[in-house]
């Protein structure tokens, strides 16, 4: 069977918390997406955090969607792992409507 979900670079550095609340979120994320690409895909994270200035990290999310005739990609970089994860599914979502234009298929 084929790894629906895979978190690679910093995931394995990250508290158990924020691993769990990045599983659940992207599960759902692609619950979401593969019923408006009626596909299977895989979706591909590669996580990165930079320690900046005192306690605060910065977050990059790499993301990629794997359907059977596309890849897409994009990339969001935030102070805050929930706004990055809402920033790069954002991101991923209005991809996903430009490359195939699914709004009006499944509301």
């Amino acid at each position: 069977m084929v790894e629906v979900l895979k978190f690679s670079g910093d995931f394995d550095s990250l508290i158990e918390t924020d691993k769990e609340m990045l599983r659940d979120f992207f599960m759902n994320f692609y619950s979401k997406a593969k019923m408006k690409l009626s596909n299977e895909i895989s979706l591909e994270f590669v996580i990165k955090n930079y320690k900046e200035f005192g306690k605060s990290k910065k977050y990059t999310i790499n993301f990629r969607l794997i359907a059977p005739t596309n890849i897409l990609r994009v990339s969001a970089t935030e102070w805050d792992l929930k706004k990055v994860i809402h920033k790069a599914s954002d991101k991923m979502l209005n991809e996903i409507e430009g490359k195939f234009h699914v709004s009006n298929q499944h509301g």
